[in-house]
């Protein structure tokens, strides 16, 4: 993905952890509590097969979409499986 796109991506997360700040369910992984922009970039990274950065310019609105489900459905446990 060109760099122009990855920094808008970027910040679209950013907003979007935002939003999820102290709304994920607690986890026994992260006993102090769960960091949103790594969870959003985790399921990216699950559904997409690899890094977002390393995505095609193509697939952004794909990318968004994850985004959005992620934001959306906070208490979703396993959103990278529903999302594929």
């Amino acid at each position: 993905m060109t760099k122009d796109k990855v920094a808008l991506l970027h910040a679209y997360v950013t907003e979007a952890a935002k939003a999820l700040d102290g709304k994920l369910p607690d986890h026994p992984a992260h006993p102090y509590g769960r960091i949103p922009i790594a969870h959003i970039y985790d399921v990216i990274k699950r559904v997409m097969g690899c890094p977002a950065k390393d995505c095609s310019n193509d697939r952004y609105d794909d990318l968004i979409k994850i985004v959005d489900f992620c934001r959306d459905y906070p208490d979703e446990p396993h959103c990278a499986s529903a999302l594929r």
